[in-house]
């Protein structure tokens, strides 16, 4: 199966410390459903990386994190 390679990525983190675990749990949920959703943790920026197909792709990933944690 040919999986394209992301297109746009954006810096992405839970709003508070207490829901780390949560945020951790969903992207790792996001990253095994979905092969165009790529995470990854930019050393230099401290920063987790998320990238996908569209700004629409991220910011679903990004609602669902917020309205489930």
């Amino acid at each position: 199966m040919f999986v394209p390679e992301p297109v746009i990525a954006m810096s992405i983190k839970p709003a508070r410390s207490a829901d780390i675990e949560n945020f951790s749990k969903g992207i790792a949920r996001f990253t095994k459903e979905d092969p165009t959703f790529k995470v990854s943790w930019d050393e230099e920026n401290k920063e987790t990386i998320a990238q996908g197909m569209g700004e629409l792709h991220l910011d679903i990933y990004s609602q669902v994190l917020r309205t489930r944690t």
